[in-house]
């Protein structure tokens, strides 16, 4: 598995200070995920 930061991008973190963050943060992940999907991503 590999971690990466897309540029120009501020998305909420996963170990945020508030449980809102924490959720948001939750939620951007996995609209990526869906948007990504199952196939290879080229970087």
């Amino acid at each position: 598995e590999t971690h990466v930061r897309l540029a120009g991008i501020d998305a909420p973190e996963l170990r945020g200070k508030c449980l809102s963050e924490k959720e948001r943060a939750r939620a951007a992940r996995d609209a990526l995920a869906r948007l990504v999907g199952e196939g290879p991503v080229m970087l």
